[in-house]
């Protein structure tokens, strides 16, 4: 009997040929690309991560603030309810002040201090807290309301200067109101 027959001495079709410089796999320069689209893809989604989460701090920084502003706002109109006579009135928490009618416009000598729990005193201060108030006129009815702005800017750092108008320095972020509170209502 004759030898096997040997693989190489098979006839194949042209299709099916394997070629000795032409394996199967892939080139090195097809990996490289590869690697670098992956690599590109990946970094620009860390950048979209990046971006979302300073989106994310600026938004629970408005919300503090938003809340804070709306208890500041409830101390001025506890503070209106007791401002029936003429004298000045003080609040506890903030130690907001409501000057007397007749009075000079008020604005506290510096901002209050306040950290994200709302809290004055603790040493933190992530939010500060500026105010501005101009009283009825002496002799004024009851129903001729005390005129208020209020600044709250973050972070702890910023700093308000006032005269001509409040400026605002050294803040990431910063809301105001405008309002007015009739006296003993």
């Amino acid at each position: 009997m004759g030898s096997p027959i040997q693989p190489t001495q098979l006839i194949l079709p042209p299709s099916r040929r394997v070629h000795p410089r032409r394996q199967g796999g892939f080139s090195l320069v097809e990996i490289c690309a590869a690697l670098g689209l992956v690599g590109f893809c990946l970094l620009s989604l860390l950048g979209l991560c990046t971006v979302g989460m300073q989106q994310e701090r600026q938004a629970q920084d408005q919300a503090r603030a938003a809340q804070l502003l709306g208890t500041v706002v409830d101390e001025f109109r506890g503070l209106a309810r007791e401002a029936v006579g003429g004298t000045t009135v003080l609040a506890n928490r903030y130690n907001l002040q409501l000057p007397a009618p007749g009075s000079a416009a008020y604005e506290p000598s510096s901002a209050i201090g306040v950290n994200e729990l709302g809290e004055t005193g603790t040493g933190q201060t992530d939010y500060v807290v500026y105010y501005r108030v101009i009283p009825p006129p002496s002799g004024a009815g009851i129903y001729t309301p005390y005129k208020l702005r209020i600044f709250i800017a973050w972070p702890g750092s910023a700093s308000f200067s006032s005269g001509t108008g409040v400026t605002l320095s050294k803040a990431r972020g910063s809301i105001e109101t405008t309002l007015e509170l009739n006296r003993g209502s």
